[in-house]
């Protein structure tokens, strides 16, 4: 995406030469520059979130992460154990 947002700035790259260039069809391409000139981002702003909603908050996530590089012998009931004392999770 970042490719094609550059390679559009520079004169002579026409919409042709980037999308053989970078192996995307012409349709990307415009896509791409279409959502860059609207939102100025990369890629189109989400409005509601995908998927699964998270179990796990991220302040959890990163915590468990720090736990098991420090102590990285723990089984999953230490971890619980652990995550319960700390964090009330």
């Amino acid at each position: 995406r970042k490719r094609i947002i550059a390679l559009h700035s520079h004169p002579g790259w026409s919409i042709q030469h980037i999308s053989e260039a970078l192996g995307c069809s012409r349709q990307t391409v415009f896509r791409i520059l279409a959502i860059h000139r609207d939102c100025d981002q990369l890629s189109r702003p989400s409005f509601r979130t995908r998927g699964r909603p998270r179990i796990l908050s991220r302040d959890n996530h990163d915590f468990i992460k720090g736990l098991l590089d420090s102590h990285c012998g723990l089984y999953l009931d230490e971890v619980q154990d652990y995550l319960w004392e700390e964090r009330g999770t």
